[in-house]
């Protein structure tokens, strides 16, 4: 009996070893990554964020900007449109068709003067203004021009004494507050506003 019981001791003794021989974990070896690899995969995500995150803030702005993007959204707000200019495509429509549309509202409202009040002091503003007062000056009308009506005492004179005004816009730079300004200004004046230019 003891003999056997020693073969079965040494038995299960052989059983335990060859168990653990058997299912011993294997060692994994840790592999580095290429080092060239790596610096492409980080110099991607480098560009992607650096071209994504200001095309984010871009778009985010633009969403919410209360500027005026086009002359379509004057119109949405039932603000008379006569033309828009722009420097690739010039007057639309022509300006002597602006001007006679200008012309017939001024004589449906018994007028004979318009101011043409640019909201802004740069050159595709001055030029337009510039444009829409020779071609009214050869119709026979009077005109007279300035900027920024509501913050200059003279140019706020002569639009009074003018008695209406045409406003001229800049897409991407002139906002809603401005344009609400300007008609509560002519409101106050008892100035009638003809419409807007929107130059682009």
């Amino acid at each position: 009996n003891k003999a056997d019981f020693e073969n079965k001791l040494a038995s299960q003794k052989n059983s335990k070893n060859n168990y653990i021989e058997g299912n011993e974990p294997e060692v994994l070896e840790v592999s580095q990554p290429d080092p060239k690899v790596l610096t492409a995969c980080y110099v991607f995500v480098g560009i992607l964020f650096a071209v994504a995150v200001p095309l984010v803030i871009f778009v985010l702005q633009y969403i919410f900007s209360n500027r005026i993007r086009s002359k379509d959204n004057l119109v949405g707000m039932g603000i008379p449109v006569i033309g828009s200019c722009s420097s690739k495509k010039g007057h639309q429509p022509q300006l002597e068709r602006n001007v006679m549309d200008l012309e017939l509202l001024m004589k449906q409202q018994s007028l004979s003067a318009v101011y043409l009040n640019s909201l802004h002091e740069d050159d595709a503003m001055k030029n337009a203004v510039a444009d829409y007062e020779k071609q009214i000056k050869a119709s026979g009308l009077r005109t007279a021009s300035g900027c920024q009506a509501d913050t200059k005492a003279e140019s706020l004179k002569e639009m009074i004494s003018c008695g209406s005004c045409l406003i001229f816009v800049q897409a991407g730079k002139t906002t809603f507050q401005q344009i609400e300004e300007q008609i509560r200004l002519c409101d106050r004046f008892q100035i009638k506003m003809l419409g807007c230019v929107v130059v682009e």
